[in-house]
């Protein structure tokens, strides 16, 4: 555990509220490898007319610009896989054309253009409703030189990578050059090292973004972040219900969301199709990818298991048919200390139909703009390698006593299987051991960037005897301060040897005040104060409105009950083994 340091953090709202939101909006913003018209200054410098001479005999390749909207929905529509499928349904004319209109509404339409005039409004918005969003500046810092084109230090001890086309066709050509010009290469030994040990590969990682989702906020931030920090923007999965949110859902679709149905196994067109989009993206690494494992917003603000692996599982199939050498997966953590739909979130617990996404929902919820939701905190974990994490599966399995680890038991082995099936369960029990493993991994990551806000500590305080609670119950500072002691701090805390990767943001200098005038500004629905300086829930008589209210804290004390899972097991082995 550690208290919260905001000298480790970058706040974007103190830094926007010193200059102007429009001309931030305007800045001139370069991709580490390529701009969004011309290729960048750096990137200029190295593609010049002796730099792609030497590259033919050189273990480096350089990445093209990114692929524009059409040119991919060409791609996906000239696939195999989506020939195949089209030949299987025996209805090649009218699927082709179903194909067509399922891929134009599928598709994004990203452009910096209107990633300007996003960031321009939510820089408003977020200036308005957030105190400050902290981001982890080492996690930042670090993802941005995985874009970066710096030489590689060849002193560097580097994890090899499996064998691709390209890594083979670099070989072959190193070899040839070796042969026929053996004294250039004693000239400079340093031109020509083998692809297979140096990995000298100047092209764009492919990253995929998988952050928690609690917020429709989730949707922005991380785009927003990409901008600020001149990051490639991210191509966003999004179901297809905010399709009905009008300019705003073009607007979205032009900042990079792909919109897809919420449920589609059955249908093998439209499965092949997706299939086809993320797979192109992943092996052409033209955007980075985000998505979110849970698969919908959590209401109770706890993990929504068991976790969604279709979007995952085509990533991975990339890598495990050898098209590309390694995939880069970034769990993320955003952490809110108010949830922007606290209010939808309980009424949806109580059975009060989930209102549609829509234009006029839209404008309705603009009255937010007035209220104030804190501090918002995204935090990074350390990338997972998908090369690495592969490899190290396969030794566990393979020192695992009675193991059956055949990564190749299958009729016709993975590398040469026909790419134009579209299979659907197309992994082995092998992968799909490995895959469960590192859904959970993900999972596991996000939990332990979880950040203990003050409202879960209260929360705690007022839940810790009964969800029923007397209609005049309140809880003193002291009392809150005891319990944050009790659970979060000291030595003798409940989970001091269980989980000590959690943060905790509490007021500086444990100011008393601070913390009470906090809670009553940003949960004015939820506290109001008594003649004794302690805090109440407040209680109104009617049956629906407080069971909402008791909702929200039970929904804010979620947050942390992962913290708990391991003492609670013990506790109640415990308590069985007494009775």
């Amino acid at each position: 555990m550690s208290i919260f340091n905001s000298i480790e953090y970058d706040d974007i709202i103190y830094r926007h509220r010193q200059s102007s939101d429009l001309l931030w909006s305007l800045k001139t913003w370069h991709h580490p490898l390529f701009d969004n018209k011309e290729q960048s200054i750096k990137s200029k410098q190295l593609i010049n007319k002796n730099t792609q001479i030497l590259s033919i005999i050189t273990p480096v390749h350089y990445k093209i610009l990114p692929r524009n909207s059409e040119q991919i929905k060409s791609d996906v529509l000239n696939s195999l896989a989506l020939k195949y499928t089209i030949e299987t349904l025996n209805n090649e004319t009218n699927t082709y054309e179903q194909a067509k209109t399922i891929i134009q509404e599928m598709s994004h339409r990203l452009n910096l253009r209107s990633a300007r005039f996003l960031a321009f409004i939510f820089a408003k918005i977020f200036n308005q409703v957030y105190e400050n969003i902290y981001i982890e500046r080492n996690s930042i810092d670090y993802i941005y030189h995985l874009y970066c084109l710096k030489p590689i230090n060849s002193s560097t001890t580097i994890p090899s990578s499996p064998i691709t086309i390209s890594s083979t066709l670099f070989a072959i050509l190193n070899t040839f050059s070796r042969s026929s010009s053996s004294s250039s290469i004693n000239s400079d030994r340093n031109l020509l090292p083998s692809p297979l040990i140096t990995k000298h590969y100047i092209t764009s990682p492919r990253i995929i973004y998988l952050p928690t989702h609690r917020s429709y906020m989730d949707f922005i931030i991380l785009t927003y972040l990409c901008f600020e920090y001149n990051i490639p923007l991210p191509c966003i999965a999004a179901a297809q219900d905010f399709l009905g949110l009008g300019l705003l859902s073009n607007l979205l679709r032009h900042c990079g969301a792909f919109f897809i149905r919420r449920s589609f196994r059955t249908d093998l067109l439209y499965w092949t199709i997706f299939d086809e989009y993320v797979k192109t993206h992943v092996i052409h690494g033209d955007y980075p990818l985000e998505f979110f494992i849970e698969g919908a917003r959590s209401r109770t603000l706890k993990t929504l298991l068991p976790v969604r692996q279709g979007m995952l599982k085509s990533c991975l199939e990339c890598y495990f048919h050898r098209q590309i050498d390694n995939l880069i997966l970034i769990p993320i953590s955003i952490n809110y200390e108010k949830v922007l739909e606290d209010n939808l979130h309980a009424n949806e617990l109580l059975g009060i139909p989930k209102p549609k996404e829509s234009k006029s929902g839209l404008f309705k919820s603009i009255q937010i703009l007035k209220k104030s939701f804190g501090t918002m905190i995204v935090k990074f974990s350390q990338p997972i390698h998908i090369h690495d994490a592969y490899e190290l599966f396969k030794k566990r399995q393979e020192n695992k006593p009675n193991s059956r680890c055949d990564t190749f038991d299958r009729c016709i082995p993975r590398g040469i299987q026909p790419r134009s099936i579209c299979q659907q369960d197309g992994f082995n029990e092998f992968e799909q051991n490995f895959l469960n493993e590192l859904s959970y991994r993900i999972v596991n990551e996000q939990q332990c960037l979880t950040i203990i806000y003050p409202i879960t500590v209260t929360a705690f305080s007022f839940l810790n005897s009964s969800v029923v609670m007397p209609k005049n119950r309140s809880i003193s500072m002291e009392q809150l301060f005891i319990d944050k002691n009790t659970l979060f701090i000291e030595n003798t805390s409940v989970l001091e040897d269980f989980s000590t990767h959690y943060q905790i943001f509490w007021p500086s200098n444990n100011d008393k005040n601070n913390l009470k005038q906090r809670l009553l500004s940003i949960y004015s629905d939820v506290f109001e104060l008594t003649g004794n300086n302690h805090l109440k829930l407040k209680m109104t008589g009617d049956r629906l409105v407080d069971a909402a209210l008791i909702m929200k804290m039970i929904m804010y004390r979620n947050t942390c009950l992962h913290l708990l899972a391991k003492p609670a097991y013990i506790l109640l082995a415990c308590q069985v083994n007494s009775q």
